[in-house]
């Protein structure tokens, strides 16, 4: 498909088509290669911004947003949606409205602010339902979920996530499937049903490794390193979480870094070596904190808490 949508942009005649052909190049090489989807939509943006080509602009710009949360850019990903946003609304493209919503939804789940995702994405799930958008209510419906999941409403979550998953099968869109299977994993994780959980999310670790996301076979790896922990094979959990750590460092992905610094952290906390717990969670802190993740801060900080009584009672003993 990329090569495709290459050799038409070589032929491509006018600058609109040029345009759209750069924004379509950097939402298929996304999920293999943010550093070329980046170069795509900056391309298209410049190009956009010199012959005033409003739609293409706020495509190009919802792309850059999109390329750039990846790497954990979030207070420039706002201004990107933001201006998107705008420029869909003048256009009165509803559309590419319902898009920029979603991302807004799931950049204030990554900051923790969850009332505002909700919000953001029940709009969203509602317009792509209106305009009969099967890949955009999949997409909604998915994020709809994980809001539910963070919340702890897991029955509202289960059924948002299975019907996004049928949906995404209808469609066949394994890139979606393999994020929702991972988060059918997490629910029946949060349930206590560590066996279906880890079934769920080694379906969903072969997807990403047969799509080529490395960013998503980072977040299973991490999912799967909890749940190994919580069934007290801690060695074996340490190995998976290396391992995401590894591809977040690889991809500058800083939220994905707080996260397993911060499994870390707790590893090392039921393993008693609390100077490595300790390294672990002032690094986790640091990167919520660089990244403003309110969520992520408060997660360590509990940690730390527990860090500091247990020193404190073997400096008692």
């Amino acid at each position: 498909m990329i090569d495709e949508l290459e050799s038409q942009l070589r032929q491509a005649e006018t600058e609109h088509e040029k345009i759209a052909l750069l924004n379509a190049l950097s939402a298929a090489t996304k999920p293999k290669d943010l550093s070329r989807a980046l170069n795509y939509a900056t391309q298209a943006e410049q190009m956009a911004r010199e012959i005033n080509d409003k739609k293409g602009l706020a495509d190009a710009l919802l792309n850059k947003a999109v390329a750039l949360a990846s790497c954990s850019q979030y207070r420039e990903v706002h201004g990107l949606l933001s201006q998107s946003l705008q420029l869909f609304e003048e256009l009165g493209d509803e559309k590419g409205r319902a898009n920029v919503l979603s991302n807004f939804g799931s950049l204030s789940v990554v900051i923790g602010e969850f009332a505002k995702a909700l919000d953001y994405t029940q709009e969203s799930l509602r317009l792509r339902q209106m305009l009969g958008d099967k890949i955009g209510e999949a997409a909604s419906l998915n994020n709809l979920g994980g809001i539910h999941h963070y919340l702890g409403n897991f029955d509202a979550a289960l059924e948002c996530f299975i019907e996004s998953l049928k949906l995404k099968e209808e469609i066949g869109d394994e890139n979606g499937k393999a994020y929702t299977l991972g988060n059918i994993g997490s629910v029946y994780r949060r349930t206590g049903n560590t066996e279906v959980a880890l079934a769920y999310h080694r379906e969903s670790l072969r997807l990403w490794e047969r799509i080529g996301d490395k960013l998503g076979e980072a977040r299973t790896h991490g999912e799967i390193g909890v749940l190994l922990a919580e069934q007290g094979a801690l060695d074996l959990a340490i190995d998976e979480i290396e391992r995401a750590k590894h591809l977040f460092v690889e991809h500058r992905n800083l939220h994905g870094l707080a996260n397993t610094h911060r499994n870390l952290a707790d590893i090392y906390r039921q393993q008693h070596q609390l100077e490595k717990a300790f390294e672990e969670i002032f690094t986790a802190l640091h990167y919520s904190e660089t990244l403003g993740d309110k969520y992520g801060g408060m997660q360590a900080c509990f940690i730390l808490g527990t860090l500091y009584a247990m020193r404190q009672r073997q400096s008692g003993d």
